[in-house]
């Protein structure tokens, strides 16, 4: 399932530059029907994406949750101790987006993160290629390493911190993971 997922999801991207780079406009009749269709599957899988493991909350919620201000929720996750994509919030509008927040990265009943996270964070951020791409690090959390025996997200709320470090640290390595 994973490898698929991430196939789409990287389609989804490349045609939305390639549309966005060519100008396509959505008036005229759709030149490339076949590229609107890997759009399509690409906004599907994000949705999917978004619902897993209980879904996602704003960044509100989360400061309520952590006991702490918007400001130091705003400030966590530009610092990479929180992970949160974007999402439109308007769908019509290309240039309305907000951050949310996986429900999973948390154990609500302690109101805090789930115990390694922010290391796993930390390690996906050295890795070239992943830094800048939150959806990645969201999808790293559901797809089977070789090393580990489960999803690095089951694997993390087992205990199994290095593990799942050593996972992301050869996240998007050629042969890495």
């Amino acid at each position: 399932m994973c490898s698929i997922d991430i196939f789409e999801y990287h389609i989804y991207y490349a045609v939305k530059f390639f549309k966005k780079e060519n100008k396509v406009s959505s008036k005229k009749k759709d030149p490339y029907p076949e590229i609107t269709k890997a759009l399509r599957r690409g906004r599907v899988l994000a949705k999917k994406l978004l619902k897993m493991e209980g879904g996602v909350m704003p960044a509100e919620e989360v400061a309520t949750l952590l006991d702490v201000s918007s400001d130091e929720v705003f400030r966590l996750r530009t610092k990479g101790l929180l992970l949160a994509v974007k999402v439109r919030v308007f769908p019509r509008n290309p240039n309305f987006f907000k951050n949310v927040y996986p429900r999973w990265q948390f154990d609500e009943k302690e109101g805090k993160q789930i115990e390694g996270f922010k290391d796993v964070l930390e390690a996906l951020r050295e890795n070239v290629n992943v830094d800048d791409d939150n959806w990645r690090k969201f999808m790293f959390f559901f797809c089977k390493a070789k090393s580990l025996k489960k999803t690095p997200l089951e694997e993390l709320r087992e205990g199994n911190i290095e593990g799942v470090v050593l996972a992301a640290q050869g996240y998007g390595e050629q042969g890495g993971w």
